[in-house]
């Protein structure tokens, strides 16, 4: 964040002093400063100018701070819903030999970019999603196929690494019956 400031007179004009701001026990003097923050939430900023009459000032700002991030979200596609993630994606029963697409939704809810780095899947299940970049607010239509091979239950996964902080690696479970 960059944060600016001025001393004014009483008659608001400008005059020559000294600022000093405090960013998370961190000091540094200046008109214009720099500070990368650490956490988010309300942080207070404590700005203190002096001029060389002696004449000090202090004042604590409040800044809302919100840390830039990417954030996943799974949906079947056409829906506003986020995929349940602790219950399997059922592909149902499906023909020997034949193949049953399912279409999802992958959208960066963040404020930065997405970026996909891996996309694994297993059992019977194949799918287009590759590793990609996401920009922020943005979507990507992918869809992930059932192909049984055999009469039986068929569990699968679809496991997704990303540079989202709260779940770098996210995993849908699959299942289907051949």
């Amino acid at each position: 964040a960059e944060f600016s400031g001025r001393c004014l007179d009483a008659s608001s004009k400008v005059i020559t002093c000294t600022l000093t701001w405090t960013f998370e026990g961190t000091v540094v003097t200046g008109s214009v400063v720099r500070h990368k923050f650490n956490k988010a939430n309300n942080q207070v900023v404590n700005l203190v100018a002096s001029d060389s009459s002696g004449l000090r000032i202090s004042k604590d700002l409040l800044v809302k701070v919100t840390l830039k991030s990417a954030a996943i979200n799974l949906a079947k596609k056409n829906t506003d819903f986020a995929l349940d993630l602790s219950k399997p994606v059922d592909f149902d029963k499906v023909f020997i030999g034949t193949e049953l697409p399912k279409s999802f939704v992958i959208t960066n809810n963040g404020n930065s970019k997405l970026d996909i780095s891996s996309v694994v899947i297993e059992g019977s299940f194949r799918t287009n999603l590759t590793a990609l970049s996401i920009a922020a607010g943005e979507s990507k239509e992918f869809d992930v196929w059932f192909v049984p091979t055999q009469s039986q239950d068929y569990p699968g996964a679809l496991a997704i690494s990303s540079n989202d902080k709260s779940q770098p690696k996210l995993i849908m479970p699959l299942f289907g019956k051949g």
